[in-house]
């Protein structure tokens, strides 16, 4: 019997937070229509093999390991795998409310193929960030919802910890964008929201269904200063590849006068303040802009060194394998 719904996890030597994922997960309704594919991407695996091999509550449960420390490839291949119509993507620390899978399923089946899903988040995190730092924190940390009632989204707007896709839908579109989302080479972000605005140009809707809740426990290093620090670099080299890859620009072979000329101000200021012993708050937006711009230096490096533009962009298909 074919699965209606297929439940993707991706970990990376977290067994700990796997095992207490998957434990809330098999308390979930409609679990039991449910195939279950945890894919290891690290080369720690045995652990997370006895806990999913442990997991009972689903029709069916497969693991799977691999080499590659991409998260969109690791997704990719949980989709390929898969044999359910319905492909539901979560983190491996969530926890989850009792109605998150039958929320997913009953809207596929009220809305129908051409649209995708994704659900609220509630952080739960061990310490509340200072007031300055909230602003320049993830969605992940800080929680996310669209309101209490089911809404069409026009825009990209889920969290890759926490949506919904047909499973032809998401290969046909050519699945997670592989040059993004954590790898070997550059820890890239914003693979969930390329794909969604993929799928929007392609004329698809998003639909927002408030009972699919996860839970998220957040640490407190994740609602530190240097976490933001490190997340601005990110978002910086993140939006430089999309920015070239999905406009099919070349990258500069040099980086632009006016981007080095920031750069260079930029330290200034940081300096300038810190001379005159000015607090953190106010110190620290000039440092969010230095390390977002460290980070599409980087990203044009990337461009040039790995050929990102030419090897990668929107496609018909993930690959032959995608009908399999």
């Amino acid at each position: 019997m074919t699965s209606i719904c297929s439940i993707i996890i991706v970990t990376h030597n977290r067994a700990d937070d796997l095992a207490k994922a998957l434990a809330s997960l098999g308390k979930c309704a409609q679990i039991e229509a449910c195939e279950l594919i945890v894919v290891e991407n690290s080369e720690e695996t045995e652990k997370s093999r006895t806990v999913v091999e442990a997991f009972t509550g689903a029709q069916s449960v497969r693991y799977f390991t691999t080499d590659d420390r991409s998260l969109a490839k690791s997704r990719n291949l949980g989709a390929r795998a898969a044999q359910g119509q319905l492909l539901c993507f979560f983190d491996d620390d969530m926890r989850f409310g009792a109605q998150t899978l039958a929320a997913y399923i009953a809207g596929a089946e009220k809305y129908g193929e051409g649209h995708f899903f994704g659900g609220p988040l509630v952080a739960n995190a061990e310490v509340s960030p200072a007031f300055w730092l909230r602003s320049h924190l993830p969605p992940s940390a800080l929680g996310f919802g669209l309101g209490e009632a089911e809404k069409a989204v026009t825009e990209a707007s889920f969290l890759g910890g926490n949506c919904c896709f047909f499973r032809e839908m998401l290969l046909a579109i050519g699945g997670f964008p592989e040059y993004l989302g954590t790898t070997e080479n550059y820890p890239a972000l914003a693979e969930e929201t390329v794909l969604q605005s993929r799928l929007i140009a392609k004329g698809h809707s998003g639909i927002y269904l408030p009972e699919a809740t996860v839970m998220h426990g957040v640490p407190a290093d994740n609602c530190s200063r240097s976490f933001a620090l490190h997340r601005s670099y990110r978002l910086g080299l993140s939006q430089t590849l999309i920015r070239h890859v999905e406009e099919n620009l070349p990258a500069p072979k040099r980086a632009p006068m006016w981007m080095l000329r920031n750069w260079a101000e930029l330290k200034l200021l940081i300096g300038l303040k810190k001379l005159l012993s000015r607090p953190q708050e106010q110190i620290f937006p000039d440092e969010i802009a230095r390390e977002h711009q460290r980070g599409v230096f980087d990203g044009l490096k990337y461009l040039r060194k790995l050929n990102l533009v030419a090897r990668y962009g929107p496609t018909n298909g993930l690959d032959s394998q995608a009908n399999g």
